[in-house]
Formats: C-alpha cells, sequence, structure tokens
C-alpha cells in the first residue's frame, strides 16, 4: 500500500480498514487587501486607505491610521497631526509624518494589477489609464478582458492573448492551454520556450501569479497557493487539489489501496 501525501504541513494518517484518510491542517490563508471606497484602489492588509487631493485613494503603512487633511500625509493610530509631524499627547511623543503610497501592490504572492511604490514614496499619481479608467502601473500593459473592462498585464509591451483572461510577455504567441511561445527568427536553432501565464480573476482586479488559483473572498478574490485548488465555503482558505474542507478547519483526502 502505497500513501502519497502532497503537503507534508502538520500531516497525519488515520487507518480505517483498506483506507487511509489523509488530513492536512489548514493552514493555508487567502492572499487579500483592502479596497477602497472608490472600487479602484487597494490597499495591503495592515494599511489604510485615505483620500488625496485627486479624490483618489493613497495607502497609508500603518493599521487603522490617521488621514491627514492635506491629503499627503498620514499618522499612526492614536496619533493626531500636526505641522510637520504626528502627535501622541497621551504620551508626550511625536513621530514623523508619513506619506501616503499610490499604486501600491502586494509583494510578488499577489499580483493585484498596480505597480509597486516603497513606502515614503513621493505623492504622486502615476502609470497609465485604460480605456475604461482602470491604472496600470507603467510597466504594464491593459488588456481588454470583456467587453469596455480591463485588467493589467504584468509585461511591457504585453501581448493580449484573445478570448482569455491572459497575456505573454512582448516577442511571445499567446498558445492554447494557458502557454506563452517565443517567437523565434527562423535561423535560429534554441529550442523553443514556453512560459506560463499569470491569470486574471474575474472583475479584473487581481491576478494570480503560475500555480495559484483564483478564490472568493468576500466582495473581491484572493489567491490560493495551489494550482486546481478547492476554495473552501468561508471564502478565507483553501485546499489542495482533491482536497475537500471539512467543518473543522482541515483539509481532507481519501487513498485507497494500490
Amino acid at each position: 500500500m502505497k500513501l502519497i501525501c502532497f503537503i507534508s504541513l502538520n500531516a497525519h494518517k488515520v487507518r480505517k480498514g483498506m483506507w487511509f484518510t489523509v488530513v492536512l491542517a489548514l493552514s493555508i490563508h487567502l492572499i487579500a487587501a483592502e479596497l477602497c471606497p472608490e472600487g479602484r484602489k487597494t490597499c495591503a492588509q495592515g494599511m489604510t486607505c485615505c483620500e488625496l487631493p485627486s479624490g483618489e485613494h493613497g495607502c497609508c503603512p500603518y493599521d487603522n491610521a490617521t488621514c491627514c487633511p492635506d491629503g499627503v500625509h498620514c499618522c499612526p493610530h492614536g496619533h493626531n497631526c500636526l505641522t510637520g509631524r504626528c502627535g501622541d499627547g497621551h504620551r508626550n511623543v511625536d513621530t514623523e509624518l508619513s506619506k501616503l503610497m499610490v499604486d501600491y501592490q502586494e509583494p510578488s504572492n499577489e499580483l493585484d494589477i498596480k505597480s509597486q511604490q516603497t513606502p515614503n514614496a513621493s505623492l504622486m499619481v502615476s502609470g497609465i489609464v485604460c480605456p475604461d479608467g482602470q491604472q496600470c502601473g507603467n510597466a504594464d500593459t491593459c488588456c481588454e478582458i470583456s467587453p469596455n473592462l480591463y485588467g493589467c498585464c504584468p509585461f511591457h509591451n504585453g501581448v493580449c492573448c484573445q478570448h482569455s483572461r491572459t497575456c505573454c510577455p512582448s516577442q511571445y504567441s499567446c498558445l492554447p492551454a494557458g502557454w506563452c511561445e517565443k517567437e523565434m527568427p527562423d535561423n535560429t536553432q534554441e529550442p523553443i520556450k514556453q512560459l506560463p501565464v499569470n491569470t486574471i480573476c474575474p472583475g479584473g482586479h487581481q491576478i494570480c501569479p503560475t500555480g495559484q488559483t483564483c478564490c472568493p473572498h468576500y466582495a473581491s478574490w484572493g489567491c490560493c497557493p495551489f494550482l486546481a485548488a478547492t476554495c473552501c465555503s468561508d471564502q478565507l482558505h483553501c485546499c489542495p487539489h482533491d482536497f475537500r474542507c471539512d467543518v473543522r478547519g482541515y483539509c481532507t483526502k481519501v487513498s485507497d489501496e494500490n
């Protein structure tokens, strides 16, 4: 009898006659971000949406932060915006003001169709604007994913794949089954290289990297770090392919005897 467990994290097995049940502790959380009031800006967990002078929103790098009236700066929770500083009246401690970040993107695990800015970056709205008003980073490409709805391809001068929510890098062509093929000169002998394509989740406001699965996360989408994963009904967790979510917060898989 052979038992194959795809993930060894907190795994144990229980013998039931001729069956083995593989139980995995459900420790995978969907990667999520806060959607700002205007519905187009997202800020990472632990950050706060603050309104800019333009009426759009930037991201303050503090949780439940105080947004300053100038629309440019913010202070940590419990601090007041003063001239050039943040004041904590209870402890008589001052803190430097933080500038809001515009077009913030979660690091590599969550590609949230925005260009990444570092903390304390100068406040400015940068990037390109798609025909429907969607903002993409300077190095991105607008791709139409449905009539009058655009998403951001994370490649400069990217190739938008027709009739799908995928795209390829420049000088690649789209192939079926979600692959990109490098366009090579006729006289080259180098073998063709293929690259997997990132997937744009429904709605066009979330991109999941190759090998991950779009899962509903309340009114938005998150990325489950498994290919063809099972999205749990609580919209917070997910399980590997061929595993199911149970009410105890575990992923379970039944393996029969070979």
